[in-house]
Formats: C-alpha cells, sequence, structure tokens
C-alpha cells in the first residue's frame, strides 16, 4: 500500500470518530485490530481487541465526555505504518473538566487498514517502539 493511501486510512479513521460512524471506523479498522492507548482517561494498558471491543471503547469515553474531538493535524508514513500526534478534548459530563490530552499513536496497516494502534506519550518513544517492531532489535536511544 502506497504511503499517502496510510495517510488516508488513518485520517477517514479519525474522521469516523469524530462523526461516531462505527460503520465507517469498520472500513478502516480489521475486524481484529488490537488498540492499546495507556492512560487514556483510565484506561490502564488493555488492549482492545476487534470492532466491538473498540467501538465499545469510543461509546464509553462519549457517555463520559461531552464535545469529545480527536484531532490529529499531522500523520506521518513510517513504512507499514503512521505516526500521528492526536490532541483529544472533552468536558467531563458529571465534573464539568475540560479534558485536554496529547498521546501520540503509531498506526500499523496492512491491506488498507488499520491493524494496531498504540499510544506513546511522546514522539521519540513512539519512534523507538515502530524501530524495535521493524528491526527486532534495541533502537539508539533519540534525544527526547
Amino acid at each position: 500500500m502506497e504511503q499517502n493511501d496510510d495517510v488516508r486510512v488513518v485520517r477517514r479513521a479519525i474522521d469516523a470518530l469524530n462523526r461516531r460512524d462505527g460503520e465507517a471506523l469498520a472500513t478502516c479498522v480489521a475486524p481484529d485490530a488490537e488498540w492499546r492507548v495507556a492512560g487514556l482517561v483510565g484506561e490502564g494498558t488493555r488492549a482492545r481487541k476487534g470492532h466491538a471491543e473498540v467501538w465499545g471503547l469510543v461509546r464509553r469515553l462519549d457517555r463520559e465526555f461531552e464535545d469529545l474531538r480527536v484531532s490529529g493535524e499531522e500523520v506521518m508514513p513510517a513504512g507499514d505504518a503512521a505516526i500521528v500526534p492526536l490532541r483529544i478534548s472533552g468536558r467531563g459530563r458529571r465534573t464539568g473538566v475540560s479534558l485536554q490530552m496529547e498521546v501520540i499513536v503509531r498506526c500499523r496497516i496492512e491491506r488498507g487498514r488499520v491493524v494496531g494502534a498504540a499510544g506513546h506519550r511522546t514522539l521519540p518513544e513512539a519512534i523507538r517502539t515502530l524501530l524495535r517492531s521493524e528491526y527486532g532489535a534495541p533502537a539508539p536511544a533519540l534525544a527526547a
């Protein structure tokens, strides 16, 4: 798949999330996809596997936050992956507290669909993880 196609599938997935369109999201995400976004509003490190669990997470977050939005201005192609800095914002329905969060998401893409997504706190962390998965060895340290 061309890198531009990888960027497009990630952008379509973000758009589907923001529209709360489960059918559109399913066209961008493989049926057995695994999403692991540690630290996302009390989600811990438990992976979400498959359409039902991924969409269940979206629905749960939507119940807890009003005006929940995900924005990813830049999607960086990286081989069979893409790295996207995301800004997640919303307001707690019960508390009224504003949520502003940034996470770097590394998406693995196969056959035009996201097959895995993992959140990282920093861009260097996402790149190190990508290099380890690509080359099977520890990646060199990167400046933070």
